[in-house]
C-alpha cells in the first residue's frame, strides 16, 4: 500500500515513514535506514521519525547516532513515551542508570500505565541496589498483564536477591507453567529452593 503512495507521491514522507518501519519489523535495517533517511529530508521535523531512525541506528550497535536521533524526538515532541523509554534504555546500557530512572520517570509523567517504562524502571533500580523499588515497579506491570514472562522472571529473581525465597519459588513456579523450557528459571529455582534447605526438590 506504501508503495503505491509513493508512485503516486513519491515525496510523501509519513508514507516512506511507514515504510521505513514495515522494514524495521522486518529486521531489514539497509531498507529502514534508506527509507526514513528519505523521510527526513522532506520532513526534518517528524519526532516519530527521528524515532524509528533511532530504533534503527540502535539495532545496528550505533548507538551515538541513536541517542542523537531519541534526543531530537524528544527536543520535536517532549512526552513521546516511546522515545523517552528507549532512550532510558540506551543510558542504562552505557552504564547510567540513574539517568536512565529520570527518563523512565519521566515517561510516566506522561503515561501512568506505559509498562515498559515500569520494567525498565524496575531493571533500573534493580542495577542501583533498590530491590523494593524494583519489585513495586514489577508488581505494577503485573498487575495490568499477569503473564509477562519477563517481568515475571525478573520479580522472581528480585526476591531471591532478597531471600524471600517462598514467594520467589512461587514465581517462578507460574512462570513456568507458562514457559516450561525456560533454563534460567529452573536454575534460579533450584537456588531458592537450595536456601530453603529443599535440597532433594532442587535437584
Amino acid at each position: 500500500v506504501y508503495r503505491d503512495v509513493l508512485r503516486q507521491v513519491p515525496r510523501e514522507s509519513s508514507a516512506l515513514r511507514l515504510l521505513g518501519v514495515v522494514e524495521l519489523q522486518r529486521s531489514n535495517l539497509d531498507e529502514a535506514e534508506k527509507h526514513l533517511s528519505r523521510a527526513l529530508k522532506i520532513n526534518p521535523g517528524s519526532a516519530d521519525t527521528h524515532y524509528f531512525m533511532g530504533r534503527v541506528f540502535w539495532d545496528r550497535k550505533r548507538s551515538d547516532r541513536a541517542i542523537f536521533h531519541l534526543n531530537r524526538c524528544i527536543e520535536l515532541d517532549p512526552g513521546h513515551v516511546p522515545a523517552l523509554v528507549s532512550l532510558g534504555c540506551a543510558m542504562q546500557e552505557k552504564g547510567d542508570p540513574n539517568a536512565a530512572i529520570a527518563l523512565f520517570e519521566r515517561a510516566l509523567t506522561f503515561n501512568p500505565n506505559a509498562a515498559d517504562a515500569w520494567y525498565n524502571l524496575g531493571r533500573a533500580c534493580q542495577q542501583l541496589g533498590q530491590p523494593e523499588r524494583a519489585l513495586a515497579c514489577y508488581d505494577r506491570v503485573l498487575a495490568a498483564d499477569p503473564q509477562r514472562t519477563k517481568v515475571m522472571f525478573h520479580r522472581a529473581t528480585t526476591l531471591g536477591l532478597v531471600e524471600r525465597d517462598v514467594e520467589a519459588i512461587a514465581q517462578f513456579d507460574r512462570l513456568l507453567a507458562i514457559d516450561p523450557a525456560h533454563a534460567e528459571a529452573w536454575l534460579r529455582r533450584g537456588q531458592s529452593l537450595l536456601r530453603q534447605g529443599r535440597e532433594d526438590d532442587s535437584l
